[in-house]
């Protein structure tokens, strides 16, 4: 009798720990079984949300079973006795606002993926990281205030020490509030969208990936990444390829020597150019096509489908009024060292405009060479007047 008395009181004084661990083992059950089932079928529906919330829940399921584990071996345990009031009091509140954040936390990744959806439903692309990074902050402190106003803490308090202290807030986070606004101002005018090729006024250049609550991201044509403050981006001058409407004229300058014949140079450079536009706008439209399809195939919804079957349509189009547009080539000027004109290629995207460039100068360069034409380098004829004659 006495040895059972024993096991049982060395079993109470584990229970804490068994406690613990069996909640815990509930949340890892529940993260690598039953989350998995759920993901797999989730997987073969046509909405992304479903995916969205069992990807959110799993990466919090732990967590929140963790925070059940400590709440439980406490309260469910003579270790609830062994607390003053008060310090349980205050234990039970963290872990309950823990709790509430890690739920919110997860309501709003349903809303950003709300946002995404709602976005794509605009012809053009709107950043969406500055909008995405004020919901989570938004959700994140209403959660945290209901956290506190469940666990017994009045936030009245807390929201007139807030009031009071904004300005203070303010001043010391004005660059922050600064990019914050200037980022907002920039997708509301949706003068720079993205996916747009842009070019700053220091010269770099590139495809706006995103846009942040600070920063927004530029990828250069070398795959590297500028970041530009939102305040910044919004003062200053800069050039946005994409803002008109698409195609659009590709200028290259060029220049021949005085000796040439200028119709023959004018009639071969023609004749590259048209073959150079067909074939480099032939790659660009297959490419954007097939991700046309990919979107028509992986729509969620009959409307979506159907928008993405028009801009296909559409695209169609446009990428054989641009293959077989007229590039144009116009003389003008008698330079230093050469005539100079420029040939106008058309471009269906920004991908396109360097391709053409690069495809129309190398083979308007081997084309030159086969003809005789000669491409001069700037070059200077010194004369000496009244030189001693020899």
């Amino acid at each position: 009798m006495a040895n059972l008395s024993g096991i049982l009181g060395f079993f109470g004084l584990l229970s804490p720990v068994i406690v613990f661990v069996a909640v815990f083992l509930i949340g890892v059950i529940l993260d690598i079984v039953i989350l998995r089932v759920i993901r797999k079928l989730t997987e073969k529906t046509r909405t992304k949300a479903d995916d969205v919330l069992v990807s959110a829940v799993k990466k919090v399921v732990l967590f929140i079973f963790l925070l059940l584990s400590l709440y439980f071996s406490v309260n469910a345990t003579y270790l609830a006795s062994k607390f003053p009031p008060k310090v349980l009091k205050l234990y039970n509140t963290g872990i309950l606002a823990l709790i509430i954040l890690a739920i919110a936390w997860v309501f709003a990744e349903i809303v950003n993926h709300a946002i995404d959806s709602y976005v794509q439903k605009f012809p053009e692309e709107v950043p969406t990281g500055i909008l995405k990074s004020i919901v989570r902050i938004i959700v994140l402190t209403v959660a945290f205030l209901m956290a506190l106003e469940s666990g017994g803490i009045s936030v009245t308090p807390i929201l007139t020490a807030l009031g009071v202290g904004g300005l203070a807030v303010a001043l010391a986070l004005q660059d922050t509030l600064s990019n914050l606004f200037a980022g907002l101002n920039v997708i509301m005018s949706r003068q720079i969208r993205r996916g747009d090729y842009v070019k700053l006024e220091n010269g770099e250049e590139g495809f706006v990936k995103d846009m942040t609550w600070r920063n927004t991201l530029i990828q250069t044509i070398a795959n590297n990444i500028v970041i530009v403050p939102n305040s910044k981006l919004a003062s200053s001058i800069l050039i946005n390829y994409d803002l008109i409407e698409k195609p659009r004229g590709v200028p290259v300058p060029m220049g021949v020597a005085y000796s040439s014949d200028l119709d023959r140079v004018e009639e071969i450079t023609l004749e590259v150019a048209r073959e150079v536009q067909r074939e480099v706008t032939g790659i660009v439209a297959d490419k954007k096509l097939s991700e046309y399809r990919e979107r028509v195939a992986t729509a969620s919804g009959d409307k979506e489908r159907e928008r993405f079957e028009r801009d296909l349509k559409m695209f169609e189009r446009l990428a054989e009024e641009v293959k077989e547009w007229e590039p144009i080539l116009r003389y003008r000027e008698f330079g230093d060292s050469s005539i100079n004109f420029v040939v106008v290629l058309k471009a269906i995207s920004a991908e396109a405009v360097f391709l053409l460039r690069h495809e129309f100068i190398k083979r308007v360069k081997r084309r030159y060479d086969a003809e005789g034409i000669e491409i001069p380098f700037p070059q200077r004829d010194v004369w000496f007047r009244n030189w001693p004659q020899g």
